[in-house]
């Protein structure tokens, strides 16, 4: 890896809204717990207006009487609230990538962005875009979310649903499974699993792959970004944590008195996706043993040794 200058200023680019895919808002705003005749009667005008629907047209058309009801004005509220979280962020033509800097711009990002898992996507027709799960923080609760970039300067990021997409930690594989988008998850906070989707943002029920074992994984496995293709298997390397203590801010840090908190690990698993989503693994583990340095890779790897 070569680190190089910035060629010129910074820029965060310009945050502008974005279409929802059809039926995606419903989604979103039942798994938020927003399902009430109000909250489901915008969403119908929004269904019924022409492709990308404008919120304010819906809100008008909600009939009297449940504007009425004491829940409507929150309800709508909240409906605004969760519609502006998808938006694109475009940069200039002109900037050079070392200029760009995503920075936050929704509420549920006020805390900061964090833990970007980028990867290089190829879809099955041989498209190439750019994905990157990371983790919102608005200084109460953390949300994790979808990067989209065909060309990593203008971006589109959206809230990501469903049982797997809990927590920190999720990583995309770089292609399709028997159709399917796969991305390792640690949605229980503990344990590294494999999860799928059918559209790679509403991620289904996950599958343990990876437990915490050895000593210093005591408290929780996670993966270090999307596994690697080779003619072994996909290679993943994790990190185990062993240890936490509270830091002087009241935040949590990680503290070991006889060696560093965190190991790496290589896992080599061989995944096999069903039609409908079942995966099953077979993974073998190769402990680095060493927190410095990249860790010795299995011969049977066929990319090198360390």
């Amino acid at each position: 890896m070569r680190l190089e200058p910035r060629p010129g200023p910074l820029t965060t680019g310009l945050a502008v809204p974005a279409d929802w895919a059809p039926g995606r808002l419903r989604v979103v705003l039942t798994e938020r717990g927003l399902d009430d005749e109000v909250t489901r009667t915008v969403v119908e005008n929004l269904d019924a207006q022409a492709a990308g629907g404008d919120l304010e047209q819906a809100f008008a058309r909600v009939p009297a009487d449940l504007l009425r009801r004491p829940q409507a004005l929150a309800a709508m509220a909240e409906v605004r609230t969760v519609a502006g979280s998808l938006q694109r962020i475009e940069f200039p033509p002109g900037s050079a990538l070392a200029q760009r800097v995503l920075w936050p711009a929704l509420a549920v990002e006020s805390n900061g962005m964090e833990d970007a898992r980028f990867v290089r996507f190829t879809a099955p027709n041989g498209a190439v875009d750019y994905r990157a799960t990371y983790t919102a923080h608005d200084g109460r609760q953390i949300a994790p979310r979808l990067l989209t970039s065909p060309d990593l300067r203008v971006f589109t990021t959206s809230p990501l649903t469903g049982p797997a997409a809990r927590n920190k930690g999720m990583a995309l594989f770089p292609r399709l499974l028997r159709g399917r988008h796969v991305a390792l998850c640690r949605s229980d906070g503990e344990t590294t699993s494999v999860a799928t989707s059918p559209d790679g943002q509403a991620w289904e029920t996950r599958r343990p792959v990876h437990l915490p074992r050895a000593s210093f994984e005591v408290l929780q496995v996670g993966n270090c970004g999307s596994p690697l293709e080779t003619p072994a298997g996909w290679l993943v390397l994790t990190h185990g944590v062993d240890q936490y203590a509270p830091a002087p801010s009241g935040r949590s840090c990680s503290t070991s008195t006889t060696r560093p908190p965190c190991w790496l690990r290589c896992l080599l698993a061989d995944l096999t996706v069903d039609l409908d989503g079942v995966i099953a693994t077979s993974a073998a583990s190769h402990s680095a043993r060493r927190p410095f340095g990249p860790p010795r890779l299995p011969p049977s790897l066929g990319i090198g040794g360390s």
